[in-house]
């Protein structure tokens, strides 16, 4: 239930979008405009978008096909009312636009850094494993393709004493910087038990040299739950800008555990730099103790967390009875497949288990609440955990939609968080089931979304259900590919008066197959060979509604680009600006040469 990539490809044909007070009382205005994009500028990129508020103007760069030595950069400037301004073209030499431009983060064509990657063997102990990790850049996607060769592999010790660390998950990885931060249980001898009281954070880097230990210390028995790159509304990657890293710990407990095992409902959040400098570390109790996290979001210098719970008076570890976090950095796919369905592992070891194996597993549990709660200032500030029962009391379906989307607890993933202006939050998610009858069976098929709105103080307001409207493009391929195969992910935005919360979701509507045929013919052999591929690639449109903030009432929810004939679709990864009153989505042909501006005006 992590949170999915962002989709690359969405369709987009606007529509008119209904408002209302009680009943549909108007519609919001819109505006769309489409403009040529250059030739040069279609093998290109995107590489930003900037704002300009006070003239209530926006520029898209483009940056062109360029060498290592100069860049070739095309301004595109548009009016409040899409009308294009100028446009603009230059060129200059790659050390002056990396120095004008921060966005622009190219290195070379290629380069390759020396980090490391953990995982535990079948002993639990921590092994580090060199790797090198080699970038090739495209100019057509503005970003570089990355290449992994895994290394030998060394077993860390403590210099002091000898003992060996534990690792039963927890890490964060600087691969362009070349270092791994690791949560690591320092073992006593041969008493386990002490690895779970005692840990250090430790940063190695490509060439395994320790070279940072934090201690983290605990009088109780606890583990790591969650272990997280901190989230936030800035798109950039990791990789252009690390962020701070949250690790939370549970209680940990059972049979031998004794007198360390403490308080099943007290947690632990640590928060360090990206370079694995503790920033806080406390204690804060929470309702529900069996707590599967599933992400830690930053606005405004505020923390929240969230995630479904289970409501049983035991540690984590007896309640989901095997970990929450993964115990190896490695997602090379050729090692997959071990015992229990973790890694084959280096050696044959069989110990290595995924963050997507465990979310397999924990999906098809069945949850009865689901806990947020937002951390300020080294305490906690609040926290609510309504059960399902009490989640399905405040239903809330739009109007025009028969029934309601109830949220049982099981198979679901969340998508996001959003926080609005007035601290509300909105924590996004999606039901699934599993295909049984189609051409992928066991595959997921996604459903209905919900919304869950918690107000300023924590407390739980309600649960928006909505049905997608995908029905014509399901069942296009032989191959059983569909859209319902593809999860939908939502963002939210308010008006100006905090009056009006429009509920936007970036969905697959249907499928685009593109057949390859290559023909090689072999003339000293007299053969001819021919090879067909075929790519199926998903289109992404946007359904989207209204809710009221005092009445709580949900418009109808409408899909924009209901015309099938109107060929833009959104662009791959930045498609939408906020200017002033306005709310803007950028979309492109298939071949890239007009780019459709689409206008809503917040305000009506």
């Amino acid at each position: 239930m992590r949170k999915p990539v962002n989709p690359f490809l969405g369709v987009l044909c606007l529509a008119l979008l209904t408002l209302f007070s009680n009943q549909v009382s108007a519609q919001m205005e819109v505006l769309e405009k489409d403009h040529e994009i250059s030739r040069k500028a279609r093998k290109g990129y995107l590489g930003q978008i900037v704002v300009d508020d006070a003239n209530q103007q926006f520029d898209l760069i483009y940056v062109l096909k360029s060498t290592n030595s100069k860049v070739i950069v095309e301004h595109y400037f548009y009016d409040a009312n899409l009308n294009l301004i100028k446009k603009e073209k230059e060129e200059d030499e790659i050390e002056k636009v990396k120095k004008k431009y921060k966005w622009f983060k190219f290195k070379g064509e290629t380069y390759e850094t020396k980090s490391l990657y953990v995982r535990t063997n079948l002993k639990g102990e921590m092994v580090f494993r060199e790797k090198i990790i080699r970038y090739k850049w495209s100019w057509l996607r503005g970003g570089y393709a990355k290449r992994v060769i895994m290394g030998n592999k060394v077993k860390p010790k403590d210099e002091s004493t000898g003992n060996r660390y534990m690792f039963r998950g927890g890490f964060y990885e600087n691969d362009p910087e070349g270092y791994i931060n690791v949560v690591a249980g320092v073992k006593d001898g041969r008493d386990m038990i002490k690895s779970y009281l005692n840990y250090q954070i430790i940063q190695a880097d490509g060439n395994v040299n320790i070279t940072k230990k934090v201690d983290i210390n605990f009088e109780t028995a606890k583990a790591p739950i969650l272990s997280t790159p901190l989230e936030d509304e800035d798109p950039e990657t990791l990789d252009d800008k690390p962020r701070d890293w949250v690790v939370v710990f549970a209680p940990f407990g059972g049979a031998g555990f004794g007198k360390v095992e403490g308080d099943p409902k007290t947690y632990t959040f640590c928060r360090f730099t990206s370079t694995g400098d503790l920033v806080e570390k406390y204690d804060f109790t929470v309702p529900v103790a069996g707590w599967r996290l599933l992400g830690a979001f930053q606005k405004d210098g505020e923390v929240y967390l969230y995630g479904p719970g289970i409501d049983k008076n035991k540690n984590s570890n007896e309640i989901f009875k095997g970990p929450l976090i993964e115990n190896t950095s490695n997602d090379d796919p050729d090692e997959k497949g071990g015992l229990l369905g973790g890694f084959k592992g280096i050696g044959g070891e069989a110990t290595q288990v995924t963050q997507e194996q465990i979310d397999a597993r924990l999906d098809e549990m069945k949850y009865s609440n689901f806990q947020v709660g937002k951390l300020s200032k080294g305490k906690l500030e609040f926290i609510d955990a309504p059960s399902i029962d009490d989640i399905n009391k405040k239903n809330i379906k739009p109007e025009g939609q028969k029934r309601e989307v109830e949220f049982d607890g099981k198979r679901f993933i969340t998508t996001g968080i959003g926080i609005l202006s007035n601290h509300h939050v909105f924590v996004h998610g999606q039901d699934f089931k599993l295909d049984r009858i189609g051409g992928n069976k066991g595959s997921r098929l996604y459903k209905g979304l919900f919304m869950l709105q918690f107000g300023a103080d924590g407390k739980f307001i309600g649960n928006y259900g909505v049905e997608l409207d995908r029905k014509k493009g399901l069942g296009m391929f032989s191959s059983g590919l569909t859209p319902d195969q593809f999860p939908a992910n939502s963002d939210v935005y308010e008006s100006p008066d905090g009056k009006k919360i429009y509920w936007m979701i970036t969905m697959c509507k249907a499928i685009d197959k593109d057949t390859d045929i290559d023909t090689d013919y072999n003339f000293f052999a007299g053969t001819r060979t021919t090879t067909v591929s075929t790519t199926y690639t998903p289109l992404y449109t946007i359904q989207y509604g209204v809710i009221d903030a005092a009445t709580k009432k949900a418009s109808d929810f409408k899909v924009l680009g209901e015309d099938e004939n109107r060929k833009y679709y959104l662009m791959p990864d930045k498609n939408v600006l906020r200017l002033g009153k306005y709310l803007i989505y950028l979309s492109e042909t298939l071949k890239g040469d007009k780019v459709l501006l689409s206008r809503f005006d917040l305000t009506k």
